[in-house]
């Protein structure tokens, strides 16, 4: 009787163990696509000097998002994910200065 206690114990130990353990495992690989993420958008902010008001809204809509996908660094990527608004600000942000001295652009939306 007792060889078939610790049979049922160790199994259900085990089962334990390996849920909790997977629990931990899917949380870190979530929190690590997110850091990729906050990371390429800093890179970005800096090197195209986005305003800080439009780096904290794209931010805190990462942070807000349950969609995780990694992006390793692909700034086209990162923006696939953002709302039609906040990637027309970005674009706005960064290249209006072009996309203004364009003819064709002048008295289009």
């Amino acid at each position: 009787m007792a060889l078939l206690w610790m049979i049922i114990g160790v199994n259900f130990y085990s089962f334990t163990i390996g849920n909790v353990s997977s629990i931990i495992a899917t949380m870190d690989a979530k929190a690590s696509v997110l850091n990729s993420k906050l990371q390429t958008l800093n890179d970005y902010a800096n090197k195209y000097n986005l305003p800080s008001t439009t780096h904290q809204k794209i931010k805190k809509y990462f942070e807000n998002s349950a969609k995780t996908s990694g992006n390793d660094g692909d700034w086209e990527l990162l923006f696939a994910d953002l709302t039609p608004s906040l990637r027309n600000d970005v674009i706005q942000q960064t290249h209006g200065q072009i996309i203004n001295s364009i003819k064709f652009f002048k008295d289009k939306p």
